[in-house]
């Protein structure tokens, strides 16, 4: 019995050397051969004569890239090499393809302002073509816009990435072409959770398609829609579900190209010290191994650079976490600068310069209103510092917008940037803000702080009462040196004790002697 399917088709085409009939059935049944029988694909494309590659040179460059995305790690390049054409293309299809297999080439080593060019000057070419041409790319048009998109995704361009991953996802649906269509969901929806648009990331998460239980696909195809799931986690203070997500599904060489936004959400979901040590050797010695290029430019040196601070924070070093922000170059009104100078606003919030905090903070809220993250993240900033500063009304009106923002689009991730004891007088100033139960949720979940630099966090005056009190035998000693009463030593030291996440002067007195302390 003969089998009809395309994959039937293919085979039979292969096995009789009917070169034509092979191109005709790999440009009419493209996806669904690359969907359920991918090693036929391959080989089918491995069988090409040089000449009929000469004359086609787009099956070239399609040979590459299946072998690349089926191989996954078996294959032999470490990343997609575009491999030079010996003609100029001649053809619509040949040029995009051209165009198309560069710009993934520039993106796997690094030159993401290189990719995003190339991708830009293939959708202009495509753009000045008439619908009646487009016959005969109609088929490759998914893929297209797919890594068009990807290039400029990781180039730090969302505006125009949006805007291609929904062409490939909306041609992806037309053409039946399940892999770009999980890929193109999650690429917008990851998008739209790292700028905290959680509604929209939510949205296209609804459209991911549904993949048959022994897709091979899915699980590659599947990570940027999952690092948009453990970020829509996260933003609801559920950090061990995001965790347990991030470690079970998300592994490390299912797609590596998004190995450094996968560093970023685990940085942010760690709670010890110890552990954010561990993890930050483990990243410092994966970027040792990677091209420098991958790890310094682009959203993959700023995540890796939000990472590293993070991680460096939590494990005790303000200083150094602050420097990893400074020295990382990134266009500053980009969505990456805003989230680089919101996490600086938090860090320097910590440490306690609250006029610095307020100055980043101001900036931020005039750019960055339509990223619900930035802008929950500057407000909440903005309340901690006006309150340390004694602007009582101008700090209440900035947490309830704050409030509001978060409420509204679900990024309660910003609360939690801040330590545990300037979040609690936040909600003594204002305790109806939000829900007992999410204020108990985020009290609980926000950080210690910062032990490395923690007595840079404190007031001139509250460190003379850190010191007044390790220097007396009691409250009354201390309060007499200072010229005040015990009980407003007492006060001060319930203060001192939240901001540095302790409850006793045996801690404060062991805090005190950690390495790398001030006093």
């Amino acid at each position: 019995m003969i089998d009809d399917s395309a994959a039937g088709a293919l085979d039979r085409a292969v096995a009789s050397a009917s070169w034509d009939a092979v191109m005709h059935s790999m440009n009419q049944d493209w996806a669904e051969l690359l969907a359920d029988h991918p090693e036929g694909l391959l080989a089918a494309l491995e069988a090409l004569p040089d000449e009929v590659l000469r004359a086609n040179p787009r099956w070239s460059m399609a040979r590459t890239y299946v072998s690349r995305i089926t191989r996954g790690d078996a294959a032999d390049a470490t990343r997609y090499r575009h491999a030079a054409l010996p003609d100029r293309p001649d053809t619509l299809m040949d040029s995009l393809a051209e165009l198309t297999s560069r710009a993934a080439g520039h993106r796997a080593a690094g030159r993401f302002s290189d990719a995003r060019d190339l991708a830009l000057r293939a959708r202009d070419i495509l753009d000045d073509v008439v619908d009646e041409a487009l016959g005969e790319v109609q088929p490759a048009l998914p893929e297209f816009h797919y890594q068009w998109a990807m290039a400029l995704d990781f180039a730090g361009d969302f505006t125009g990435a949006i805007r291609e991953y929904t062409d490939a996802y909306d041609h992806a649906v037309v053409g039946r072409h399940p892999l770009v269509q999980l890929n193109a969901a999650g690429g917008v929806a990851w998008i739209h959770a790292l700028a905290g648009r959680n509604a929209l990331a939510a949205e296209w998460l609804g459209r991911l398609p549904q993949a048959h239980d022994d897709a091979w696909w899915e699980s590659r195809y599947s990570v940027p829609a999952r690092l948009a799931q453990a970020y829509l986690l996260i933003d609801e203070l559920r950090f061990d579900d995001a965790r347990i997500l991030l470690a079970e599904r998300v592994e490390a060489g299912q797609h590596p190209e998004y190995w450094a936004a996968r560093a970023l959400l685990q940085s942010m979901v760690v709670r010890e010290p110890a552990d954010a040590a561990s993890l930050l050797v483990t990243l410092d010695a994966q970027t040792a191994g990677s091209p420098a290029e991958l790890t310094s430019a682009g959203m993959s040196g700023a995540m890796l650079a939000l990472a590293r601070s993070a991680l460096l924070a939590r494990s005790g070093y303000l200083p150094d976490a602050l420097r990893v922000l400074a020295e990382t170059s990134v266009v500053p009104q980009s969505l990456a600068g805003q989230l680089l100078l919101s996490a600086q606003a938090c860090l320097e919030l910590l440490a306690g310069r609250y006029t610095a905090a307020s100055r980043i903070a101001d900036r931020l809220r005039s750019a960055a209103t339509d990223s619900p993250r930035i802008v929950t993240t500057a407000l909440v900033v903005s309340a901690m510092s006006e309150l340390r500063l004694d602007d009582l009304p101008r700090a209440l009106d900035d947490f309830r917008f704050a409030a509001g923002v978060a409420t509204t689009h679900e990024v309660y991730s910003a609360f939690v940037m801040i330590s545990r004891g300037d979040l609690r007088d936040l909600f003594d100033a204002d305790p109806g803000v939000i829900s007992s139960e999410m204020r108990e949720r985020m009290l609980s979940r926000g950080r210690a702080s910062v032990a490395g630099d923690a007595l840079a966090r404190l007031t001139p005056r509250e460190a003379a009462v850190v010191a007044a009190v390790l220097a007396s035998e009691s409250v009354a000693d201390a309060a007499a040196a200072l010229f005040v009463s015990p009980n407003t030593v007492k006060s001060q030291l319930r203060s001192i004790y939240a901001k540095l996440g302790i409850n006793n002067r045996q801690q404060l007195a062991a805090l005190t002697r950690r390495p790398g302390l001030r006093r």
